[in-house]
């Protein structure tokens, strides 16, 4: 199974009181790939994440070329909100992660988040369906099935019938009134940015094509 996740979270346990929304959707004929491209670009997110006015990648890794650091500026009605990530990827060949530490840094006035933290899993669809047929196969190799295992192997692995995406989003307002009434935007906040990131990795996919 091939699953990559963007991780954008404090190290530190999740609040009592913290609320979690969590959204899940396919795009097919779209490499895990691109999508991962799209979520660990974050420099390029002012250009089309809603209310994101700027991002910036402030350090890669001189091995991976991976983000290390990062920062986002995001403007919404009276608020102008900074945050600084520490970003940590990791790459075990089938599945890669890259995990963000975020503070909000904001000196006049008090910070609008305790806690706020992103989470991306992306789940290849081609690799799902080629674990189960590597399984189906040795099943029938165990009962004497003669069969050509190489060529469908071949075939499966140069399909690429798109990947599951889920995007889930952990947030608490330091006012008890804004948390209180958070949970009748939490789901508008994810379709928002999903609709960003949906339109930004099909673009990345097919410019990887031409």
């Amino acid at each position: 199974m091939i699953s990559k996740a963007f991780y954008s979270v404090k190290f530190l346990p999740t609040p009592n009181g913290a609320k979690v929304f969590s959204k899940s959707f396919k795009l097919d004929n779209i490499t895990p790939s691109s999508a991962y491209k799209a979520i660990t670009n974050i420099d390029l997110y002012h250009k089309y994440v809603p209310y994101c006015t700027d991002s910036k990648i402030l350090a890669v890794s001189p091995k991976t070329k991976m983000p290390t650091q990062g920062s986002l500026k995001v403007d919404f009605q009276k608020y102008s909100i900074f945050f600084t990530c520490d970003v940590f990827c990791r790459d075990f060949g089938v599945t890669k992660e890259c995990i963000a530490t975020v503070k909000e840094e904001e000196s006049s006035s008090k910070p609008l988040f305790d806690y706020l933290s992103t989470k991306w899993t992306i789940k290849d669809k081609n690799g799902n369906a080629l674990k189960q047929e590597t399984n189906d196969m040795t099943f029938k190799a165990f009962k004497g099935i003669d069969m050509s295992i190489n060529s469908q192997m071949t075939q499966l692995q140069n399909s690429n019938p798109g990947c599951d995406i889920n995007l889930e989003l952990t947030f608490k307002f330091n006012s008890y009134l804004y948390q209180t009434i958070s949970v009748i935007f939490g789901d508008a906040v994810l379709d928002l940015i999903i609709k960003a990131f949906k339109k930004k990795m099909i673009e990345i996919d097919r410019h990887s094509k031409v």
